[in-house]
């Protein structure tokens, strides 16, 4: 067929392109892979485990203890420009001198300062007249979560080369540890990050280079590793700088398990208080009469509903003060008994 009118002709081909335009357009429409898609959004940049060690070492520091009945090596962090460095107090305890070696090379003397038995935590204080001092990046273990991603970072077995790193999660929120001798931990962090001799007092950092805990070797812990949460750790902390020493607190001497629904339906007991599992003999405990599997109800007015309350109510007892403490017996009957506290042992 021949078109001899141009005009039709033209027109005729306009319509043609249009036809197959509209079905290249719809067939893009149709098929994701043809699409092209503009991004707005700028791709948020995740930080390194190699970044957080760079940002964090500066202020972390290696602990040296020197002392007649024992020599050793830990970790600290910086937590001020005034000299303050945060660690624990089984790391210090029987040091008669320190040294304390910065991330840059240079070494100071350490002095004993402030130490809370209860959180196991003390800060030695350095002139920083030579040095000028980083301070670490603090988080909030408020907003923590169970599976998060952490690193642990400490002088592990005191080894030269600098700090180690280990990496891990955060395996569980809150736990309690009752070594019924010196330190009832509570409110701590547990962590599957390897957490080695020479790592107390270290940092527990997560993804964003925040130190979220203060890393502790607790015996009897089976190879787990716990960080005191930092909340906790830098409430104390200020309050150590600013009021000084706490008063001693009252010992009682037990170990305890925290009645969870579980335990309450496996050996039929209430829910929400202190089993008692073992008492140190010669301590107020003994002496008073308290027994192993007696349940612990009240002190005082006070209910004990976990090893958090336990640690409160002594924090605030000392050693002399008489406590009432209203006790389950053979899981039967309710009975109260006299305590007189008494001091921790060194």
């Amino acid at each position: 067929m021949t078109i001899s009118n141009p005009i039709i002709f033209i027109t005729l081909l306009f319509v043609i392109f249009s036809i197959v335009s509209c079905s290249e357009e719809n067939a893009n429409n149709n098929n994701p892979k043809l699409q092209i898609i503009e991004e707005n959004n700028p791709i948020t940049k995740r930080i390194t485990i190699p970044e957080i060690v760079d940002l964090i070492a500066p202020s972390v520091v290696e602990i040296a203890t020197y002392g007649k009945s024992e020599t050793g090596v830990a970790t600290g962090l910086i937590l001020d420009s005034e000299g303050h460095i945060l660690t624990n107090k089984h790391v210090i305890k029987y040091a008669e001198a320190i040294t304390v070696a910065f991330n840059n090379g240079k070494t100071l003397k350490g002095s004993k300062y402030r130490e809370d038995p209860i959180l196991d935590l003390a800060i030695i204080k350095v002139d920083n007249n030579n040095i000028k001092l980083i301070p670490a990046k603090f988080g909030n273990s408020n907003n923590l979560r169970v599976g998060e991603d952490v690193i642990a970072i400490g002088h592990a077995l005191g080894l030269e080369g600098g700090p180690s790193v280990s990496k891990g999660i955060i395996s569980a929120l809150n736990r309690t540890i009752s070594d019924g001798v010196e330190n009832d931990m509570t409110g701590l962090i547990q962590t599957d990050a390897a957490i080695n001799s020479g790592n107390s007092g270290g940092p527990l950092v997560n993804n964003e280079g925040e130190v979220i805990g203060i890393n502790t070797i607790r015996t009897g812990s089976d190879g787990i590793g716990f960080a005191i949460n930092i909340n906790n750790s830098l409430d104390s902390a200020k309050k150590l700088i600013a009021l000084g020493d706490p008063p001693p607190p009252g010992y009682l001497g037990i170990s305890f398990d925290e009645i969870t629904p579980a335990l309450a339906f496996l050996f039929d007991l209430p829910t929400n208080h202190l089993w008692i599992t073992y008492i140190n003999p010669g301590s107020p405990a003994e002496v008073s009469g308290l027994k192993i599997d007696d349940i612990i109800i009240s002190m005082n007015d006070s209910k004990i509903q976990n090893g958090a309350n336990l640690t409160e109510f002594l924090r605030t007892h000392q050693a002399g003060n008489k406590i009432n403490i209203t006790l389950l017996r053979d899981r039967s009957y309710l009975l109260e008994t006299e305590v007189i506290l008494g001091e921790r042992p060194n």
